[in-house]
């Protein structure tokens, strides 16, 4: 079995965690899976537990599918960080790390991400552990994003990336050289491809997990034709979509 499936955080986390996830290759394969998964533009705080460890990874915003290889057993717990607000849960900066993953040591862990990371397993879904953990530390850890880059962000994912950087900036009200320069430090990445990755996501979640036609998940995504949709994708992803398509067959997966 393999297995997806998305939590929502409580409210007063939803302004900073976009929600928590858990991916499960269970025990009963026969070989390693090589894993395909898109790019979503997050930064994600990574629990992971096999058969011979269990450790944390922070994991820089991704922009290209990635392929990796999972063993028999392992489960990953994921908490998905909004962008812009990677400086609350590490010092990493979003750039330098985007596509990159980096270890957290042993002696760096704080009490609550040694009491969650102990807890994971395939029967894990208490989510309520990381909640009264991350509403303490938004309680203890004052962190404010600019608010400028704070309501572009939200302006994207409110359209799943159908919006231009042009429309962002004229709502945002500053120019449009001052706020991609926001944008890339708070991010790691430009308007552009934070609004590319968010219409690329919600396409490909329309047409092979919700099941959509194809014509209507073109039209809705604005895309003009079939033609500008495998294009689009194998530029921003850099990996083959039909090759794409069979891997997401394989997973049972549970959207919020």
């Amino acid at each position: 079995m393999i297995a997806y499936k998305e939590f929502l955080p409580v409210t007063a986390l939803r302004d900073r965690i976009e929600c928590y996830w858990k991916f499960t290759v269970g025990a009963d394969m026969t070989a390693p899976l090589q894993h395909v998964f898109p790019p979503e533009g997050c930064c994600n705080l990574l629990f992971v537990s096999s058969a011979e460890r269990r450790f944390i990874l922070f994991a820089g915003p991704s922009t290209i599918v990635r392929e990796i290889t999972i063993q028999p057993g392992t489960v990953f717990f994921g908490i998905r960080i909004k962008p812009g607000y990677a400086e609350w849960l590490h010092a990493a900066d979003p750039f330098s790390c985007k596509d990159q993953s980096t270890l957290i040591p042993a002696m760096e862990m704080s009490d609550w991400q040694q009491t969650l990371l102990s807890q994971i397993g395939p029967a894990f879904e208490e989510v309520s552990v990381a909640d009264h953990a991350l509403v303490l530390r938004k309680q203890q850890v004052f962190f404010a994003p600019d608010e400028h880059v704070a309501k572009g962000i939200q302006l994207i994912i409110d359209h799943n990336g159908s919006i231009t950087a042009k429309e962002v900036t004229s709502r945002v009200c500053i120019s449009p050289r001052q706020l991609e320069r926001k944008f890339i430090k708070a991010t790691g990445m430009t308007m552009k491809q934070f609004s590319q990755l968010r219409r690329l996501r919600k396409a490909i979640i329309d047409l092979c997990v919700a099941q959509r036609s194809k014509i209507e998940m073109i039209t809705d995504r604005g895309y003009t034709d079939p033609a500008h949709f495998y294009k689009s994708f194998r530029n921003i992803s850099g990996y083959p979509l039909s090759k794409f398509q069979q891997h997401l067959k394989l997973i049972e997966n549970q959207l919020i």
